[in-house]
Formats: structure tokens, sequence, C-alpha cells
């Protein structure tokens, strides 16, 4: 992986991470059966700091934005798998649309899924 797209992620690491709630990731983890580990992030508040994000940072570049969506989605906390798979990463950049990704989103189906 690139320099760029390490350093994109840790940009994002390090906003969330300001904005942890260990009392929530614990109730979150208890809520989920102690199958993901959470930072405690409320919805409305990672949806308030993925637009920030967005609009300081801009998207990913194109031709990495693959690299940034499996990065995020490696993750062991839960909200980096929702900022990577409910993000404008996947969806303004047409990436759940591209023949060429339609194999991966099995992979996130599949692989640390809210459906199985």
């Amino acid at each position: 992986m690139i320099e760029s797209v390490n350093l994109y992620i840790q940009k994002l690491v390090n906003l969330y991470s300001q904005h942890t709630d260990a009392e929530y990731a614990e109730w979150s983890k208890k809520y989920l059966r102690n199958q993901y580990e959470f930072l405690g992030i409320r919805t409305p508040i990672r949806r308030q700091l993925m637009k920030e994000f967005v609009k300081e940072n801009g998207l990913p570049p194109k031709g990495r934005l693959k690299d940034v969506v499996f990065s995020l989605w490696d993750l062991p906390e839960r909200e980096y798998q929702q900022a990577a798979f409910f993000s404008k990463f996947l969806f303004s950049s047409k990436f759940l649309m591209a023949s060429s990704n339609s194999s991966d989103i099995g992979v996130f189906i599949s692989s640390e899924s809210y459906f199985s």
C-alpha cells in the first residue's frame, strides 16, 4: 500500500481516537455478544465526523479507493468498518457498480458481517 493511503487512514484513526467513549464501547460490545471491538463513537457523531473528514481531506484517489476501503475494513473496531462500508467512499465513487469490484463486495458480506 502506498504512503498516501496509510496517511489518509491514519488521519481518520487520529480523528476517531479523539472521540472515543469507553463506556459506550463496552456497552456496544456486550450488545453484539462480544463479537466486535468498538471505539464507542455514537452513530450521529460518527456520521458528522466522516462528513467533516471527507470535506477536509477529500475522497481517496480513485486508484487507491479499494486500498482505503479494505484497510478500514481490516481494522478491528467496528466504526472503521462502518466508515468503509457506509461512507461516501463506496457510494459516491460508484465502487459498488464497478464490475471489477463485484467480487470484493462478497468479502464485506461474508467476513465480519452484520448479515451473518
